[in-house]
């Protein structure tokens, strides 16, 4: 029998008796002789052992149990990454940050050059509310992968979160100049709204952008942030004819096209609301909300027959349910 085979023999023993399996007499003697013999043979056995043994109790919710294998499998190899690393997670899930510190600096030791390892450390750094040592080592992470989107959002958050502003919007800009991601852009331009309007530079802000516009007039992320800047401020003009000039240079920007239809909406703009509402319906003929929100315009209007047309549209793409029987109520209130 060679000794694969019998690690594999060992492997399902093991298993079984953690699921409520049984050895007795002769068996329970030559199995244990054969994991004496074979751990002699090569000790990595008595930590597959363990591994196993902490693997079935963290499965079944023991969490205790499956630590203190875990543990033991680590005496036996103290540069098992696979149980350091299970070992760290676990510990950092039950709050025991101190073993779970020394577990992610040990991965480190190991290997420096894994970033992941340096995320972990980071966010449990901040779970612990050492803020220090949670934006030393983000800073660290950004430095080795400049190119993480992620890294630089995290930075962002923890220098959010030590009131350096500053610093967080460099961060955020990074991430409107890397990401492709419309979800991450639209992300980092809350955020720099947000903290502009923490440090009152709202018409600072609006000033250098518009500045950074005339180098860079192709930038839609720019007009983006300056719209929302102006949004925030209530001065729905020059907002509006930020979106139309930013559409200029992307007219199938259905985002910025929408935003541009909801200002019109919102400030009665009711014939330029239903224009871009009607573009909209060309890059996306089956979308029945902008059907009915084009009902709902022209129903503000006055123009009851088209508002009934849009809703019948509407109707026809939307299955039965909450949202069917709510816009025939509406339909219904229009004939009324």
């Amino acid at each position: 029998m060679n000794k694969l085979f019998k690690r594999g023999i060992l492997t399902l023993l093991v298993l079984s008796l953690l699921n409520g399996g049984t050895l007795q007499g002769r068996v329970r003697e030559d199995f244990l002789k054969e994991l004496k013999k074979l751990s002699q043979e090569d000790p990595r056995i008595v930590v597959e052992v363990y591994r196993l043994i902490g693997d079935s109790y963290y499965q079944k919710g023991n969490y205790k149990k499956a630590l203190e294998a875990w543990e033991k499998g680590l005496k036996k190899s103290p540069e098992d990454l696979k149980l350091l690393s299970s070992l760290a997670q676990l510990y950092s899930q039950q709050k025991m940050h101190k073993e779970a510190l020394a577990k992610y600096k040990k991965l480190i030791e190991l290997e420096p050059r894994k970033l992941t390892n340096y995320e972990k450390l980071g966010n449990l750094y901040k779970n612990m509310g050492q803020k220090e040592e949670a934006l030393k080592t983000w800073k660290l992470i950004v430095e080795r992968n400049p190119k993480s989107v992620t890294s630089h959002r995290r930075l962002a958050q923890i220098y959010t979160r030590h009131q350096m502003y500053d610093e967080a919007i460099a961060e955020y800009k990074k991430i409107l100049q890397m990401s492709k991601s419309k979800w991450l852009q639209n992300y980092a331009q809350r955020k720099l709204l947000q903290l502009y309007q923490k440090q009152n530079k709202l018409e600072v802000a609006i000033e250098d952008y518009k500045k950074r516009l005339e180098k860079e007039p192709k930038n839609l992320n720019l007009y983006k942030t300056l719209g929302q800047m102006y949004t925030s401020q209530k001065n729905y003009s020059q907002a509006i004819e930020i979106y139309k000039k930013a559409l200029k240079i992307a007219p199938e920007d259905t985002y910025l096209r929408l935003v541009l239809a909801n200002l019109c909406k919102e400030r009665k703009m009711f014939s330029e609301a239903v224009a871009e509402y009607k573009k909209l319906l060309e890059f996306q003929p089956e979308n029945f909300s902008l059907h009915l929100n084009l009902a709902r315009i022209y129903k503000k209007w006055g123009k009851r027959e088209e508002a009934g047309t849009e809703y019948k549209k509407a109707l026809e793409m939307i299955g039965k349910g909450e949202i069917r029987e709510s816009v025939e109520r509406e339909l219904e209130e229009l004939k009324n």
